[in-house]
């Protein structure tokens, strides 16, 4: 029997083997590992032919696993009734087989590629063909192969006035198609792969229903394509579809209740799901002319999103009170949720066809099975985590300060050899501790999932929004500040103040994460030079 005949049902054991918790597989795994190489190496030695099913050991590893039978019997170990009993002649192929398959697949990620920036990446992308993408907070957005080598640097973004810059979304056409940018300047730039070229797109930041502009208003938050459909969502709360092909005019759907901080495209493109930083999730149709809403959801209100993707034929999305949630695509009823059980704010979210991936603040990756939500493992990593993507074997990790983004593999012929590779592993330390030392919580069902912290801080930062507070008599300065979650917040400080003192104070006072202490020192800085 050649290999290929056995691993259609070794992948379809495999999944059934995946829904078990992650130290069930690792202590089922390990045992049948040990007894398929054992037959691999010696067929003919009987001892290895045959595992005793009454013993306590085979029978809470194997037995009473989910899958692990199928895989042993893939294997050629075959139940029957007092033992599993390898047979035929090519059981020594079939155990190698399925022992290379358990080994390749135990979960453990491990370093492929570093995808170097100097600031924080706050996009990561990938393609069908493993091309990947990143952007970050230095403006400048990469190309890269598979193998993470860099293929092209792309420029084009600048940095608006009163604000930093940095590029916050990333998105990679099909077919070699278009590399897609959004960021803080307010612009959709769509480079051609060969770097020649950039069209440049603006629209969002414009005033809506007659209200004032906030000052950093344009920032487009996120980017998401399939086929010819390009979607990008604000902060000023609308999501706008582009067409990149013949450059048609852009068609504005919203305003939604605050900024958008994430998009996912639904069933071909027939839906569009967005999270938004109240905390609602909405979806709507792409494809018919505004307003064409289908559902929303404020079953999480009050715990501001940080971003959506699609997982199981759901709708995931993570929140500032650190769930995972898991809603219908039909009728955006909320299924469940899950805590990482991590400290800090959850930044990024990203899923499959069966898992959903969560990371932010303390700097681990954790996957979730889905639809279930029971933890699967969790990955560690050198910094806090911005951004997210995963597509076969590989985890994309965009990270924040200096190290840029990281690529994961658990495919282990895969996994990059050398210094490296070390010094990344090693500079995980903190986070591998803190990670060690989680204990998977219970997930909630339903109602349970729903959020119940309704003043939770986060969210991305707008100085200047409206409708303004009074301003206070006693500063020099005192701008309003909208923040997803909390209304009515306002800085004030007086001509002269050190403006990082001034960020300092006012993230402190409020309870908003460090992470935004830069978006607040640039506006203050700003604001005292345009009125020096």
């Amino acid at each position: 029997m050649e290999e290929r005949d056995i691993l259609a049902p070794v992948d379809a054991a495999l999944k059934l083997f995946a829904v078990n918790d992650a130290a069930t597989q690792t202590a089922s795994r390990k045992l049948m590992v040990k007894a398929l190489r054992n037959l691999e190496r010696e067929p003919s030695n009987e001892k290895f032919r045959k595992l005793r099913v009454a013993n306590k050991v085979v029978q809470s590893k194997i037995i009473n696993v989910r899958g692990a039978q199928q895989l042993m019997a893939c294997g050629g170990f075959y139940n029957k009734g007092e033992f599993l009993e390898a047979l035929g002649e090519d059981c020594a192929v079939k155990a190698k087989t399925v022992a290379d398959a358990l080994e390749k697949s135990d979960g453990t990620f491990k370093v492929k590629a570093l995808l170097a920036h100097s600031a924080c990446v706050r996009g990561v992308a990938v393609d069908a063909q493993g091309f990947l993408a990143t952007g970050a907070l230095d403006n400048v957005v990469r190309l890269w192969d598979g193998k993470g080598q860099l293929v092209h640097e792309l420029r084009g973004h600048e940095k608006p006035a009163m604000a930093d810059g940095g590029v916050l979304a990333v998105a990679l056409m099909e077919n070699g198609g278009r590399v897609l940018s959004g960021g803080r300047d307010g612009r959709l730039l769509a480079f051609l792969r060969d770097a020649s070229a950039a069209n440049c797109y603006v629209g969002h930041g414009e005033p809506i229903d007659g209200q004032a502009r906030p000052t950093n208003a344009q920032n487009v938050s996120c980017v998401a394509c399939e086929g010819d459909l390009v979607l990008t969502g604000s902060w000023d709360r609308t999501v706008i579809k582009w067409n990149v092909t013949n450059d048609a005019p852009g068609t504005r759907y919203g305003p939604f209740p605050q900024s958008i901080t994430g998009i996912c495209i639904l069933q071909g493109g027939a839906k569009c799901a967005v999270s938004i930083g109240d905390g609602t999730l909405a979806c709507f149709d792409p494809l018919q002319p505004p307003p064409s809403t289908l559902w929303t959801s404020d079953d999480a209100k009050g715990a501001p999103m940080r971003g959506c993707c699609s997982a199981a034929g759901c709708v995931g999305t993570a929140s500032n009170d650190g769930l995972v949630r898991l809603f219908d695509a039909e009728s955006g009823s909320l299924i469940r949720g899950a805590k990482t059980g991590a400290e800090g704010y959850l930044y990024a979210v990203c899923g499959s066809d069966d898992a959903i991936y969560a990371g932010g603040e303390d700097g681990i990756v954790t996957k979730f099975h889905a639809p279930s939500l029971q933890v699967a493992l969790r990955v560690p990593q050198p910094a806090a985590v911005w951004s997210l993507a995963v597509y076969g074997p590989h985890l994309f990790c965009g990270l924040d300060d200096h190290f840029g983004a990281v690529l994961w593999t658990s495919d282990p012929t895969q996994a990059l050899e050398g210094p490296v590779a070390t010094s990344i592993e090693a500079s995980c330390h903190e986070a591998a501790t803190k990670a060690a030392l989680l204990v998977p919580e219970g997930v909630l069902e339903g109602a349970a999932a729903r959020a119940s912290n309704q003043g939770a801080a986060g969210g991305e930062v707008s100085m200047g929004g409206t409708p303004p507070p009074p301003p206070n008599p006693n500063y020099d300065f005192s701008f309003p500040v909208e923040l997803a979650g909390r209304p009515g917040l306002q800085i004030n400080w007086n001509r002269g103040d050190d403006p990082n003192m001034v960020a300092i104070q006012f993230c402190d006072d409020n309870g908003i994460p460090r992470d935004q202490l830069g978006d607040v020192a640039v506006f203050v800085q700003n604001v005292m030079a345009s009125q020096s």
